[in-house]
């Protein structure tokens, strides 16, 4: 995982916090309870955030693969929900929308970016120019994208 330079000096909630490893946030919450991740810090009135330090540190475990308190654990990227089913399964759907285009597309929406803006492929190809085909974290992508937007460059 690596931790965006934007991030330093910022406070992240759990869910975005879980968000940007990427894990399902029940699950990080156990993790961090169990003593592998370090608890958050909290704000004056208790509120749990972690900020750039905390997440460095993170990042070490899940490089390390060694929790704080001394476990070791693996992690695995969870396969997307349509590769969970067997071919010729009865309830074999069409696949899922790309999660991490939604998410450029939210994050590009929460920065006030309009619907009309925000086509799949458009993002897609706005990536692909972008990165090379990379896919960056999340954070790294929806800014570059909606600069890119933004900018009148797409």
């Amino acid at each position: 995982m690596r931790i965006p330079p934007e991030l330093n000096g910022a406070r992240l909630n759990v869910s975005r916090t879980a968000e940007l490893l990427p894990m399902d946030v029940g699950h990080f919450r156990r993790l961090v309870k169990r003593g592998v991740f370090p608890s958050p810090k909290r704000t004056g009135k208790g509120k749990p955030f972690y900020d750039y330090p905390l997440l460095v540190e993170i990042a070490s475990v899940l490089k390390a693969g060694i929790g704080k308190n001394g476990e070791e654990v693996a992690f695995y990227r969870r396969k997307p929900r349509h590769e969970h089913r067997r071919a010729g399964s009865k309830h074999e759907s069409k696949p899922a929308a790309d999660e991490y285009i939604a998410a450029i597309a939210d994050g590009c929406r929460q920065l006030g970016i309009g619907d009309a803006d925000l086509a799949p492929n458009r993002i897609a190809a706005l990536l692909s120019a972008e990165f090379q085909g990379e896919r960056p974290p999340l954070a790294e992508a929806v800014a570059a994208i909606a600069r890119r937007i933004l900018d009148g460059q797409a």
